[in-house]
């Protein structure tokens, strides 16, 4: 099936803080799972904010887990419904996001541990749980938390039915450059347990096109594009020669990958 993805482009989905969401549909997740995006704060004084989150549904015991913004700026949040209802809440210690910036954030529960990670890098992990996650069918929710809307940019949303290693998240989060969660490379390599995949590369429409191949499509409520995506968080260098010599600036180069 072709989609309307453009590889070649980098956008992202600008949310107003307001009423703008993605709706991901019902598909049912349990067990270990990961959950990764990128997001660019605009207001994280906006307690609560949902980065992605499928937990609406949990006064029917269809609650899976949700992340997003802590009431303490800065500071994030990632809760899994152990029961579908009753959440089990793990906090970074402190702050790790603020307003302008990208960061790449994944969070993981395998049964035993909710973990956070914030740019590649485990930032905080929980007791053990001993717990296996009961399956629920909330909708996903995109820049929606039950609480608040978020207010920024977000991008390359993935879901996976595997807890990823440290080592894969990672390579996801390549440097700031954002590594495709559909094609194994290096020490990423469970492409195939994704169970849902928005890159937001459409950039018209108001369907978010899921790459898993399992037909979670997303449908935009209000959010708009944005032609800045998260590869924009990756590093540049510069190189700029110095004069020559002969003291002609013809000779100065500069050159920026």
């Amino acid at each position: 099936i072709s989609l309307p993805h453009d590889p070649e482009s980098s956008y992202s989905l600008s949310f107003d803080g307001n009423n703008d969401y993605v709706d991901g549909g019902t598909g049912s997740l349990g067990g270990s799972f990961t959950v990764s995006c990128w997001i660019k704060p605009a207001a994280i004084a906006t307690n609560w904010a949902g980065f992605v989150c499928k937990n609406e549904d949990k006064a029917s015991g269809e609650g899976v887990f949700w992340l997003g913004q802590h009431s303490t700026n800065g500071k994030v949040r990632f809760g899994v419904y152990l029961n579908g209802t009753n959440e089990s809440a793990l906090d970074t210690d402190g702050a790790v996001i603020s307003n302008g910036s990208w960061y790449h954030v994944a969070a993981t529960y395998d049964g035993h541990y909710q973990k956070i990670y914030i740019d590649g890098t485990l930032v905080k992990t929980s007791s053990d749980l001993n717990t296996v996650l009961s399956s629920g069918t909330s909708n996903y929710w995109i820049g929606l938390s039950t609480a608040e809307y978020f207010r920024g940019l977000i991008d390359e949303v993935a879901i996976w039915n595997d807890a990823l290693t440290s080592s894969e998240i990672t390579a996801l989060f390549n440097s700031g450059d954002p590594l495709s969660a559909s094609s194994n490379s290096g020490d990423y390599t469970s492409s195939a347990n994704v169970q849902s995949y928005w890159r937001f590369a459409e950039n018209s429409g108001t369907t978010a096109y899921d790459l898993s191949g399992y037909g979670n499509h997303g449908t935009i409520n209000g959010a708009t594009y944005n032609s800045q995506g998260a590869d924009a968080a990756a590093p540049t260098m510069t190189i700029t020669a110095a004069e020559g010599a002969d003291g002609f600036t013809s000779n100065d180069a500069t050159l920026t990958l």
